[in-house]
């Protein structure tokens, strides 16, 4: 086995084992230090390549929003009421940027890689949807295989093979129906734009079946979050559909005028912003405990911000932070880490500096999208498009939860150098 294919291996095992495994295993102390050491140990093998090859550090449109957001961080976690509990939540966001930049590093050094690295991606989603399939088929025969799912209930042995009258949710590949939820909304755009753009009917055919699967795990998986992110992906891809010229053609003469570029994105900005203040209402409105609990962390979250306005409460204070501020009608919040909204969230541990980090680096981002965007042929901006898709998606899933772990931010990470990188390398 040559040196190439065990990197291929590597790449490919890193990508699954972060994506199952990482950032979810603080309950288990040992698999949380292999988790932390392996991944810091990843990046100092990484720096150490860079100084055998002589190469310097991967500049990329997001140094400074990265650096000013990484600063911010380590400021808020130091300043924080318990700095060693903050300290450690911030070692994995320094992670997260650090293999950003391995990614792009790799995606700059060759096509190859860059290849290998989208494999991983859709290798892992292929195993996400084995792993659900196991996990209905022992819910269904009600066989104990797995210790998450309970053999309570045979279907077959009292209704036959017909269908029950509800359907577990999926939860196994991630632990919870929302990260398996999210995962799968993130992952289908992106298997979608590269299934349309290979120049193999095969792997087409494989990619688009993929993409089928996926979306039968995310209906499963009964993640309300990931639904309203799946609504939100349709209208993108519908968005950059149309954006097609030769698409447009297909209309009438009458319709024209509403194609436009500018006009389809102002209708598509109505359209998200009209999307989020209905959700705004239906959580308000709605007579779900698990909504009404979101309502409780999100006042908490505004009275944790006003005493913490510049920095925050730091990096996962928000737990106990809230508590000093405690609006707990609904008893199901007391057992949720998080504010269940990101910019929330944010606000609560970053406090106003971080806000602007993050607002920085979406606007650094998305204006290098656009300036690729207008530089790229079609089958880099079908592709450019599911990037876009998918990070929509992701942001509307996080108006209701927060995903930080390092499992749910791969997917992210990844398309965030493929971005990064266009441009720069030839297209595949």
């Amino acid at each position: 086995m040559n040196g190439r294919m065990i990197l291929r291996l590597v790449i490919i095992f890193g990508v699954l084992y972060m994506s199952l495994f990482g950032g979810v295993v603080e309950h288990l102390s040992f698999m949380k230090v292999i988790h932390q050491v392996g991944a810091t140990l990843v990046i100092a093998v990484w720096l150490v390549s860079l100084l055998a090859r002589q190469t310097p550090f991967p500049s990329t449109p997001l140094d400074k929003p990265i650096l000013f957001g990484l600063t911010a961080i380590i400021l808020s976690a130091a300043l924080a009421r318990d700095p060693r509990v903050s300290l450690e939540a911030a070692w994995p966001l320094v992670i997260h940027a650090m293999l950003l930049y391995l990614l792009v590093d790799l995606m700059r050094r060759s096509r190859q890689y860059e290849r290998w690295i989208m494999e991983a991606l859709f290798i892992t989603a292929a195993v996400i949807v084995l792993l659900s399939f196991i996990e209905s088929l022992s819910w269904y025969f009600g066989i104990s295989l797995l210790p998450q799912v309970q053999a309570e209930i045979s279907w077959p042995e009292i209704a036959g093979l017909s269908l029950p009258p509800s359907w577990r949710p999926l939860s196994l590949a991630l632990g919870n129906k929302n990260p398996v939820g999210y995962y799968c909304l993130v992952v289908i755009p992106l298997v979608v734009g590269w299934a349309r753009t290979q120049h193999r009917q095969d792997h087409s055919y494989a990619l688009w079946g993929l993409g089928g699967l996926l979306v039968v795990v995310l209906v499963l998986s009964q993640s309300r979050g990931a639904y309203l992110g799946f609504i939100g992906m349709l209208g993108m891809q519908t968005l950059f559909w149309l954006l097609e010229e030769r698409n447009k053609a297909r209309f009438p003469r009458f319709f024209q005028p509403l194609l436009g570029t500018r006009v389809l994105v102002a209708l598509a900005s109505l359209a998200l912003l009209l999307g989020i203040v209905l959700l705004m209402v239906f959580v308000l409105y709605s007579p779900d405990p698990d909504d009404k609990s979101r309502l409780d962390l999100w006042q908490s979250a505004l009275f944790v911000f006003q005493d913490n306005p510049i920095l925050g409460a730091g990096p996962s204070q928000f737990a106990t932070e809230r508590f000093w501020h405690p609006h707990t009608e609904f008893a199901r919040s007391l057992f949720l880490r998080t504010a269940h909204n990101l910019p929330l969230n944010i606000l609560a541990e970053g406090g106003i500096v971080g806000l602007v980090a993050s607002v920085w680096l979406t606007v650094a981002f998305a204006n290098h999208w656009v300036r690729v965007w207008q530089h790229s042929n079609r089958s880099q901006r079908i592709r450019l498009g599911a990037v876009a898709s998918a990070l929509v998606a992701a942001g509307l899933h996080n108006l209701v939860d927060t995903f930080l772990a390092t499992q749910t931010m791969i997917p992210l990470l990844i398309a965030g150098a493929y971005t990064v990188t266009r441009g720069e390398t030839p297209p595949i």
